[in-house]
Formats: C-alpha cells, structure tokens, sequence
C-alpha cells in the first residue's frame, strides 16, 4: 500500500477476516454425526486424521500432501481432502489421483467432494494443514480449524504465518520443506489443541473494526 499507493502509514488499518464462532466452535461432536462420517470414511477409522481443505486447484498444495504420505508411517495416519472439484478441473483431478496410485498411496489418502458440513470435518480431523504453493492473502481454513479446537500446521509465510503463529508457532514449517513436515506432525499432536482463536480472527472483531473505521472517516469529514 505504502509502496504502490503512497498512503501514509497513519491511515492504514488491519483488519483480519473474521470467523464465526457460533459455526466454528469447540463444540464436540456428537455421536451420530460420528456414526455417519465412519460409515462413509471406515478407512479413517481408529487413524490419526490429516486434513487438507479446499477447492481442487493447483495452487494449494495437494502435491506437497501427496508427497508427505510418502514419508510418514501410513499404518498410523489417513488424509482428508475435502473440497469441491470445478468441471473445468477434472482433468487436473484425475491427475492426483493417477499420482497417489502411482505412489501406492490410494487407500491412504481420500478426496471428500464439497462438504456443508466442514466446521464438523475440521473437529474430526487432528492436524487441518494449509500448504498453498502461494502465500496466502489469509488462509480462513487454517482460523476454521483453529476455532474447531484442531491444531493446525503450514508453510511459514503469507497470512497462514501470521495466523498460526498466534495459534501455536510449532505448527509452522519452512515453505516446501515437505520432510520437515513429516517430522514436525509428532511435536503439533504432543501440544494443546487451541481452545478457540485470537479475537483479532473473530467476526466480532471484525465488525466492530470496519465500523469504527467508517466512524473515523466520517469524523474526518465533518
């Protein structure tokens, strides 16, 4: 902004994407959805479950999630990607899933389609990981998660730094160190999950900063 737009520092003002806590909470699951999710998922069963969220599109990381199979105990751990496949991403689709076979990976690792039901997936998760191959603007996935109460992991760079360095700093790896993923999973699952997240990521805070902004500008003005 400073750069580009020459806008002085003093009226510049953050504001983080706010999270709803009433849909993303630490609520725990009940039975039922549980029964359900295990009678659709039975290989995530009795695993320690990695989740990946998010459209299927290039830029976010599957590979690198792919990759990470290849070097963690697969007895152990089964990953999640929940998300949505655009028509014009099939052929793209069909490549992941030509290289998890190719990996011998298929009953390790499990597209879940578009899920209404996300804020749950998250609680049913252990680790929600965002691995985007950009940095980030934000990174909503990895503050859902958080507030879901599930610990959280990703590259140490663009908004997902930011965020889960005011979550739980463990979480962050170095970007596309894919082997250091791998060995930082035991130090994230040995800590506290979050109990909820910072209120700087809540919808509240949210709100109530872009009106005061407004209040200002208009204070400003008269």
């Amino acid at each position: 902004m400073q750069k580009n737009y020459h806008v002085n520092e003093s009226n510049l003002h953050l504001i983080y994407r706010g999270c709803d806590l009433e849909e993303f909470n630490a609520v725990p699951l009940n039975e039922e959805w549980k029964d359900a999710w295990f009678k659709e998922f039975p290989q995530t069963k009795n695993k320690i479950i990695l989740n990946l969220p998010g459209r299927i599109t290039n830029w976010k990381g599957i590979e690198s999630f792919i990759d990470l199979f290849s070097k963690i105990d697969t007895s152990k751990f089964h990953g999640i990607i929940p998300g949505p496949v655009a028509r014009n991403k099939n052929s793209y689709f069909n490549s992941l899933n030509k290289l998890i076979k190719h990996k011998n990976l298929s009953a390790h690792l499990t597209f879940c389609g578009s899920r209404s039901d996300i804020a749950n997936v998250y609680k049913i998760s252990d680790i929600v990981m965002n691995l985007s191959s950009k940095p980030e603007p934000f990174g909503r996935t990895i503050i859902e998660a958080a507030a879901c109460g599930t610990n959280v992991m990703g590259w140490d760079r663009g908004g997902v730094k930011e965020s889960i360095n005011a979550i739980n700093p463990v979480g962050l790896v170095e970007y596309g160190k894919v082997d250091g993923l791998a060995k930082q999973i035991d130090q994230v699952l040995a800590t506290s999950p979050p109990k909820s997240i910072p209120d700087q990521f809540t919808k509240e805070c949210l709100v109530n900063a872009t009106i005061n902004i407004y209040q200002l500008a208009l204070s400003k003005a008269s």
